[in-house]
């Protein structure tokens, strides 16, 4: 028999036992425990669903609350009935961030549209901010297709007060599709808002396709813009958003703006910007702004249609009362701009501002690594009714003001392309204040010009500036050029007043790689009296940078140049340089003037410079009809100036031609050397002179070689 004190050790140490086991095996009966259940409404929400009221939501706040308390489970469609009614909403209606949804992958969407057999749904409200918010949210589709099916809209969202119609904050991939969008903002507000800071990365990858944005105060000239694109900094910026075959109009500012810290890699296409209603623009429009000095990627602007009172520049002509300026492209980045068309405008000034322009397309590139291409855009057209038409009738402007179809420019010395664009129908008007028209227009950089056509050949008087002022088909200053095969053709200046000149290529400054294979004919001009050479030129160069092989005219067809001047000094010329350049196999011909006095027709003329002239043809003395060119006071020059000449053949002929009222006022020289204290060489050259007078005067000389 054990002991008191042993047998209450043995107890004691089998109570700890037994003990230890018995927690030890709760221990894991709890660890082996399944979690609990999920609530009965969390990752439930997918399948379509009817809003309004009858149906499961009465509204879509109601639907989209339901969403963030239950979760996603697959794609969801929110359809509003024929009972839907947007009075009952809480605006603006915000649609949830990725991150307040349940469940939620980028492999489910959401998507809000009429039911099928509604035709007229409308979200309609007052709100400073917005009616619809998208606000760091994903996948998100606002279709304005009952049941998502055809090609019509209906559905409206519309904004009574100065909110804009719809926002996306910081939201990618989102799509805005068939909708009716417009918002009754003062000129500080927007139609649709694209914001991107900081913290938030901006907006990505959305895109507004087939909507018809814009104001729905007709009347007033103060309109929100009706897209615009911000943000608060290089960070948050908006990029690779696409806006397509959307209809503009009702816009006073600008339709498109994408603004601050720059919008990168934007596709805009097929849209159309015209104006439904009469009403005056702001002071300074930009149709479609782009401030993006630092875009990554290459914004695309194409297909778009630019005039008209409907869309693809259709209906009648969308009258602009331009004040300091309009502008429809306006870039200060990178892009490519091809194959728009500007038509059915017709431009008249408001105010008497010195500072106002017209410009259909501008394009900045800002560095040497931006690359801007321009092409196969159209301005007016062979059709009238597609015409172009400026007037300005400020007779108070201290300067000219400028029309510009293209005007491109680089800040630093880089690369950029016109090429393959169209002008026709372009008609300026003015009569005593100044105005002048430029077809293209390239200052600094190294622009590349080549396949456009300025004028219709087939086109009588396919472009007319009836102002006073200059006309120019390609106009470059301060630039490095590569002007190549391009036509100019059947452009007129029919003023008499001031310095109403025509060139068809004028480069100034700069250098010039080469100039060759362009096609110049049937340019005409009025005026008279003017220096440098004369009122009419179809190649006019003064380049900066000195003169070598790299510097070349070569191969260009000019004939058909024609001075009505009926006064003095109606001068005509082909080609002339004020510089050191390779000028060769260039055909030059019929060139006339029917100016009374003092006139003169300059096949090339080279004043007192180097230059080398080479394998050139020149023909003179016969209109382009092959008629002799019979009127007195006239002198006709083939080649004036050029220190080296070789196998060039110049001809100058006619018969029956009348004396001149001065001391050689009639006379011709096929060949005439002003080269003072210059190095010459002429050889292998065929220079011929059969012109023949019917009366001649005092002095006229008829000579192959005038040597001074």
């Amino acid at each position: 028999m054990l002991k008191p004190l042993v047998m209450k050790i043995f107890y004691s140490s089998l109570a700890a036992f037994l003990l230890l086991n018995i927690s030890t095996a709760f221990a894991q009966e709890i660890a082996f425990v399944p979690p609990p259940p999920p609530p009965p409404d969390e990752c439930t929400m997918g399948g379509t669903y009817r809003v309004g009221a009858g149906s499961n939501f009465v509204t879509v706040t109601e639907a989209l609350d339901s969403l963030k308390r239950r979760g996603i489970s697959s794609n969801i469609v929110l359809e509003l009935a024929a009972s839907y009614n947007s009075s009952a909403e809480t605006f603006p209606i915000r649609f949830p961030k990725d991150t307040e949804i349940p469940c939620f992958s980028g492999t489910f969407s959401l998507v809000l549209r009429p039911a099928d057999g509604v035709s007229n749904a409308v979200i309609e409200g007052g709100n400073t901010n917005s009616i619809l918010l998208l606000d760091g949210c994903s996948y998100v589709t606002i279709d304005g297709r009952a049941a998502g099916i055809g090609n019509s809209s209906s559905l409206s969202i519309v904004n009574d007060s100065a909110g804009n119609a719809i926002s996306f904050i910081n939201a990618s991939r989102n799509s805005v599709m068939y909708v009716s969008l417009s918002a009754a903002g003062t000129e500080s507000g927007n139609v649709v808002l694209f914001y991107g800071f900081e913290n938030g990365g901006g907006c990505h990858y959305n895109s507004i396709k087939h909507c018809k944005i814009f104001s729905p105060l007709a009347a007033s000239a103060v309109k929100p813009v009706l897209l615009h694109s911000k943000s608060d900094s290089t960070a948050g910026y908006n990029s690779s958003d696409t806006i397509t075959g959307c209809e503009f109009y009702n816009f006073s500012q600008s339709a498109i703006d994408l603004g601050e810290y720059g919008a990168s890699g934007w596709f805009i296409s097929g849209n159309s910007f015209y104006k439904a209603a009469p009403y005056d623009f702001r002071e300074t429009v930009y149709v479609i702004r782009i401030n993006s000095f630092n875009n990554a990627l290459l914004h695309t602007i194409e297909n778009n249609f630019f005039g008209g009172t409907a869309a693809n520049c259709a209906g009648g002509v969308m009258d602009i009362g331009y004040k300091d300026g309009f502008t429809a492209i306006w870039l200060w980045g990178e892009a490519t701009i091809r194959n728009n068309k500007f038509a059915r405008m017709y431009f008249h000034n408001t105010i008497n501002a010195a500072t106002n322009g017209i410009t259909m397309l501008y394009a900045d590139g800002i560095s040497s690594t931006q690359t801007n291409t321009i092409s196969n855009n159209q301005f007016g057209g062979v059709n009238p009714a597609d015409s172009i038409h400026v007037t300005n009738d400020n007779t108070a402007m201290i300067n000219e003001m400028d029309v510009h179809c293209i005007y491109a420019r680089q800040s630093t010395n880089g690369r950029y392309y016109i090429t393959g664009n169209y002008f026709s129908g372009i008609r300026c008007y003015a009569t005593a204040a100044h105005l002048s028209l430029t077809a293209i227009a390239a200052t600094n950089g190294s622009p590349v010009i080549a396949s456009n056509q300025i004028g219709g050949p087939s086109a009588l008087n396919s472009i007319i500036n009836a102002a006073p002022g200059f006309t120019y088909g390609i106009f470059c200053v301060g630039a490095s050029v590569k002007i190549n095969s391009n036509t100019i053709c059947r452009v007129k200046n029919t003023s008499i007043c001031c310095n109403s000149a025509m060139q068809g290529i004028s480069v100034s400054g700069g250098g010039i790689d080469s100039i060759c294979n362009n096609d110049i004919f049937h340019l005409e001009n009025s005026i008279s009296n003017i220096n440098n050479s004369g009122p009419l030129v179809g190649i006019l160069v003064a380049p900066q940078t000195a003169g070598g092989f790299a510097s070349l005219i070569e191969g260009n067809n000019i004939y058909s140049l024609y001075s009505n001047s009926t006064s003095a000094g109606g001068i005509v010329s082909g080609i002339v340089s004020n510089a050191n350049v390779n000028i060769r196999r260039n055909f030059i011909h019929n060139l006339y003037s029917y100016s009374t006095v003092n006139a003169a027709v300059n096949g090339i003329l080279v004043p007192n410079k180097e230059s080398t002239i080479e394998n050139n043809m020149i023909s003179l003395g016969y209109d382009s009809s092959g008629n002799s060119i019979t009127a007195g006071n006239l002198i006709f020059n083939g080649i004036v100036g050029g220190n080296v000449l070789r196998h060039n053949s110049v001809f100058i002929g006619g018969n029956g031609v009348g004396g001149g009222a001065g001391p050689g006022g009639s006379s011709c020289y096929v060949f005439v050397s002003n080269t003072l204290n210059l190095h010459t060489e002429y050889h292998n050259n065929i220079f011929a002179n059969t012109r023949q007078m019917a009366n001649s005067s005092a002095g006229d000389r008829h000579q192959c070689i005038s040597i001074s």
